[in-house]
């Protein structure tokens, strides 16, 4: 259901943004160029005002949430307002922002509008030279594949363009990592403690936000590895989910070359995570052995047999220390962007969070930790850091603040309660005003004064 709302709002959020950016047709005209595409036809001012009323009555619907689970209808409803307050600064940033674009947030958007020209009467060529960039190309035509049949379909606009980023990149992503982040809280917790808990990733998000508004693509490798966290730390773990995290290893990989450092340190916590495991008598030595060799083979046999030319001359002859040797940067370079991207807050509960975990013996948000830690030092003994590389920590991070909150809230919840008052009266606001509502209601006749010494003296008698 969740799905079905974030496609709707966002086809409508499409829709209702075609009336100022693209061209406007009046019905005569529509009726007389048979031309122009179905979807352009939403310029009409007829069609604004039906596509502005279904938008309504989307919100409506979605804040009045789905009969049964309260805690499910307020989950619903804060990540539907997320995903409107996403569109919305998106539409905003694109719009007011003069920027020239270069690089990566231009690249994939040139590309974009070069494969939208194939469709739809060369798609065999449109798919033969997504699957060619794979193995020849540093930057592939993977990601470009979706806002390319945007391109086609409504147009080229860089609106266009960041949108379907927001909605079937990012979006997905923040769901994914979501549902992951839960596999970190204990079966206990309450569903007050686990959706308070999500709220403190706030701090995180920016960086995907910006990074979505900007046109970065790579946001994408986020839902891979949203999946591959979600299926690795599910309390009962089978072969076929080893070999299904190694596939999703190998599309990380294949979106986005840089996700590797990523991958690799994902392969090095999972080995030393499983040999623990061993160790500790929770599974037997051939099932390690087995659902470590399944979930490498699952990457590495794909990656040889199909993209040979990218195994060869990509990963194993090229040197990429050398070849970035210009995009190195001294260590406090990486910090003081880390710092402008995430903000101070964000560290500083991120390593306050850690560090709780870690005293705690939290050893699923210890291995996300350990990982980031390896990635960061492998990748900056290559190169330094663009805003885009940050995306790498976004799960750890994310992950980490959703955990640390969740832990310190269930910690406080397991205090003892205090005592409730009598005649089934709530306290106020906490235990400090229990007295003065105690008094409040006992003080006006001789018999209260006697349960008031009998409540506060009860060894007296």
């Amino acid at each position: 259901m969740l799905c079905k709302i974030t496609i709707i709002i966002s086809g409508c959020l499409l829709g209702i943004l075609l009336k100022r950016y693209f061209v406007s047709y009046s019905f005569s005209e529509l009726t007389s160029s048979m031309k122009n595409s179905l979807i352009v036809a939403f310029g009409s001012g007829v069609c604004v005002i039906i596509i502005l009323t279904f938008f309504v009555i989307c919100v409506i619907q979605l804040l009045k949430g789905e009969k049964g689970d309260p805690i499910r209808k307020m989950r619903i409803r804060k990540f539907g307002l997320f995903v409107i307050l996403f569109n919305i600064i998106g539409i905003v940033y694109v719009c007011s922002c003069q920027m020239i674009y270069f690089w990566d947030s231009a690249g994939f958007w040139q590309t974009a509008i070069m494969q939208s020209a194939l469709l739809p009467q060369h798609a065999g060529t449109f798919l033969k030279d997504i699957i060619s960039s794979i193995n020849y190309d540093d930057y592939n035509y993977v990601l470009s594949t979706l806002p390319s049949i945007f391109a086609k379909l409504i147009s080229p606009a860089r609106l266009i363009f960041v949108l379907v980023i927001i909605n079937f990149y990012a979006l997905p992503s923040i769901y994914l990592l979501i549902k992951a982040s839960f596999r970190f809280m204990k079966a206990d917790y309450t569903d007050k403690t686990r959706n308070l808990s999500w709220i403190f990733a706030l701090l995180a998000l920016p960086l995907v936000v910006i990074l979505s508004a900007q046109g970065f693509v790579d946001v994408a490798g986020l839902i891979f590895c949203g999946l591959i966290l979600y299926l690795y730390f599910k309390s009962e773990k089978n072969l076929f989910v080893f070999g299904a995290i190694g596939f999703l290893l190998l599309g990380l990989f294949l979106v986005r070359r840089w996700y590797l450092f990523w991958v690799i340190g994902f392969f090095i916590c999972a080995i030393v995570h499983q040999v623990i495991v061993w160790r500790n008598n929770k599974q037997s030595l051939k099932e390690t052995v087995q659902k470590l060799i399944l979930m490498v083979a699952c990457f590495f046999v794909p990656l040889v047999v199909f993209f040979q030319n990218l195994f060869v001359n990509k990963i194993l002859k090229t040197d990429y220390s050398a070849l970035y040797v210009a995009y190195k940067f001294p260590l406090m370079a990486d910090f003081n962007k880390a710092i402008m991207l995430l903000g101070i807050f964000a560290i500083v509960a991120f390593i306050a969070f850690a560090i709780f975990l870690i005293i705690r013996k939290k050893y699923n948000c210890i291995f996300l930790f350990v990982h980031s830690i390896i990635v960061f030092t492998m990748f900056h003994m290559t190169q330094g850091h663009g805003d885009q590389h940050f995306l790498l920590y976004f799960p750890t991070l994310f992950i980490i603040l959703v955990a640390g909150a969740g832990e310190i809230l269930h910690k406080y919840n397991q205090r003892k309660p205090t005592p409730p008052p009598p005649y089934g009266q709530k306290p106020l606001f906490s235990p400090f005003f229990y007295p003065l509502q105690f008094l409040h209601h006992h003080m006006f006749s001789p018999l209260h004064i006697e349960i008031i010494f009998i409540h506060f003296f009860p060894d007296f008698l």
